[in-house]
């Protein structure tokens, strides 16, 4: 089409405007080629030329997955840090005392190079016979009926009423969360609730959720770090491997009986590895 539409002009045109003509062709070429070209595709067949597979290897890793700093745990009064026998709570009244932290906490040491490691708290509370979650400390004459524990790690000591002690409950996004005392807007929530080795970690999901044998919301340390506060976001790398933590532990007595008495099963600290 190109062809003929020059030849046509060539006919009707002489002198002059044939220079005119002669001028201009080489631009309409190029456009023309620039056209022609445009659609081409280079990305089909495919030849390769040459290859050569080469392996990578780590070799063997130097070192040995061990416990470098043994495990311990001793309980202590925040009072006088002496060493104590058992938990305890002061100043209990029912129908006025909330959440409430006890007068003991736990030291625990130890660190291991494990991929995957950690040190877990939990009740373990088998006699427990309601139908809700069995976490938490046991009314020793119906236990049908359970108070909910919650507990909290610090690496520095904190002093008896520390406003860190305070045990402050909110609802925050439909969670119900466990802040401090430590700013009036309460935006820290550094306790945990207790989970219990026999409950349902997960009361919206349909069916049971068992205890795992890492449990991310009972472990305070360990490979994956120091697990400072609820929630996958709130890990932070420990200040040296010989780290002591501190637990704190709390009840809440909201719906405690008067006269009753309550009590754990079993309160485990339990370093682990998979």
């Amino acid at each position: 089409m190109m062809i003929r539409l020059l030849t046509n002009l060539l006919k009707k045109y002489t002198g002059g405007e044939m220079k005119i003509i002669k001028r201009a062709l080489p631009v309409i070429i190029v456009i023309t080629m620039i056209i022609a070209t445009s659609g081409l595709s280079f990305a089909d067949p495919f030849y390769p030329l040459g290859a050569k597979a080469i392996s990578a290897s780590s070799g063997v890793v130097g070192g040995t997955a061990a416990v470098t700093v043994p495990f311990s745990v001793n309980l202590k009064n925040i009072s006088n840090d002496t060493t104590a026998a058992s938990v305890t709570w002061t100043g209990v009244t029912s129908g006025t005392t909330s959440w409430l932290a006890a007068d003991q906490y736990i030291a625990v040491t130890g660190y291991a190079t494990y991929s995957d490691w950690g040190i877990q708290i939990y009740t373990d509370n088998t006699n427990y016979t309601g139908t809700g979650s069995p976490a938490g400390l046991i009314n020793t004459v119906n236990t049908l009926y359970s108070l909910p524990m919650a507990w909290r790690t610090k690496t520095t000591l904190l002093a008896a009423g520390s406003v860190e002690l305070q045990i402050v409950q909110k609802t925050v996004g439909g969670y119900v969360v466990l802040a401090d005392g430590t700013t009036p807007a309460i935006s820290y929530y550094p306790w945990f609730f207790m989970l219990d080795k026999n409950g349902d970690m997960d009361s919206v999901t349909g069916g049971v959720q068992p205890f795992g044998n890492y449990q991310a919301e009972a472990t305070f340390i360990g490979s994956a770090g120091y697990h400072h506060a609820p929630g996958s976001v709130n890990y932070s790398t420990p200040t040296a491997t010989d780290t002591t933590y501190y637990i704190y532990l709390g009840a809440n007595y909201t719906m405690a009986t008067p006269g009753a008495a309550y009590e754990t099963g079993s309160l485990a600290v339990m370093m682990y590895r998979l």
